[in-house]
């Protein structure tokens, strides 16, 4: 499903919205769109699930409508719940989703029944600043994006060796490349999760990592999920950063576990 655009304050967003039961809202990391969940979005609809899944700014369908503040995509997402859900959701972010989920769950704690925070961490790193500065000089069109991507995973002998990364690379180039400026210097500004904010999130959350994320390690992750008083932890083995893509099957039973133990609507005290 490539969803359909819907306009949400002063910002058009591509949404996808599948089923009719409890609303769980799923976000993507930088520089993928919705289709991130394709193997996911099955299976909670199996378990009866409504899965709405967001192509958030400049990503995907949804316009590159910048440059914006990283606290302007974090009212994306309040937009998009208040509309979308009259019932509490369980949100699950991934990468930039993850921070965005995390920011949502400490500013508005009574919004959302559970979170999930797969590959994602608390403050900005070097690689954010460092792709914001160099993406103006270099995405010019699909050629110059994808040498930009291959250069930045071993060069074009080993993205041309590996028919996973060379589906990536031309996945990426096919991106708007403002929208993508936007997005990534966006997040280099944003403003760090505290340990402090950490421990006011009330509601049970899922705290997801690959076993070989380079950017985001198993311990940072395990430091993170230690700080949330209803947490646990879920390394996956042989995963990198975008777990639900390098282990799709161990990322959706962790996550089906979680939702599985999370309390019925109807019995769940809000916070």
């Amino acid at each position: 499903m490539t969803g359909s655009l819907r306009r949400f304050g002063d910002v058009t967003l591509n949404v996808a919205d599948e089923g009719d039961g409890a609303p769980i809202v799923l976000l993507h990391g930088w520089s993928y769109d919705l289709h991130l969940w394709d193997t996911l979005t099955p299976r909670l609809l199996e378990e009866g699930w409504r899965v709405i899944r967001v192509d958030l700014r400049g990503h995907g369908r949804s316009p590159a409508a910048g440059p914006y503040s990283f606290t302007q995509l974090s009212h994306d997402v309040e937009a998009v719940l208040a509309e979308m859900t009259a019932q509490r959701p369980v949100l699950l972010g991934l990468s930039l989703g993850g921070f965005l989920s995390m920011r949502h769950a400490i500013e508005h704690p009574t919004v959302i029944r559970g979170v999930v925070l797969a590959d994602t961490w608390t403050t900005p790193i070097p690689s954010d600043a460092e792709m914001a500065a160099t993406l103006p000089e270099s995405a010019r069109d699909p050629a110059a994006l994808a040498q930009w991507w291959s250069d930045r995973r071993g060069g074009d002998a080993v993205v041309a060796a590996d028919p996973t990364l060379r589906a990536a690379r031309d996945r990426f180039a096919q991106l708007d490349a403002d929208g993508l400026r936007h997005a990534i210097a966006a997040c280099a500004e944003r403003e760090p999760v505290t340990e402090v904010e950490l421990a006011s999130i009330m509601v049970p959350a899922l705290v997801i990592a690959g076993e070989h994320d380079r950017l985001f390690t198993p311990s940072m992750h395990a430091s993170m999920a230690e700080a949330i008083p209803d947490a646990r932890l879920h390394v996956i083995p042989d995963a990198g950063h975008i777990s639900v893509s390098d282990a799709p099957d161990e990322f959706i039973r962790a996550v089906l576990a979680f939702l599985a133990a999370l309390p019925s609507p109807d019995q769940e005290e809000i916070p």
